[in-house]
């Protein structure tokens, strides 16, 4: 069994770092998240510095459940970076 927690924004790094290590024109990092994220204590400040950590990409997260936290999260998220789905 897997172990409880979150595991979204160490994913956005792990993708930022791999789609950088390649070679294109653009690099694009999309994350789905089911929106629980404060219950790990992730904060929109949080998840909004990992999706601009390396200016080079373009990441944001879908949020696909927990309506109410995703549509905060996705109000609090710089413009493009959010998405409540």
């Amino acid at each position: 069994s897997a172990a409880s927690g979150d595991s979204t924004v160490e994913a956005i790094q792990a993708a930022v770092q791999r789609v950088v290590a390649q070679d294109a024109d653009d690099f694009l990092v999309f994350a789905v998240s089911d929106a629980n994220l404060g219950s790990y204590g992730i904060t929109p400040e949080v998840l909004r510095r990992t999706l601009m950590e390396d200016p080079r990409v373009s990441a944001c997260v879908v949020f696909i459940a927990e309506r109410d936290a995703a549509e905060m999260l996705a109000k609090t998220l710089p413009p493009g970076k959010g998405y409540a789905c």
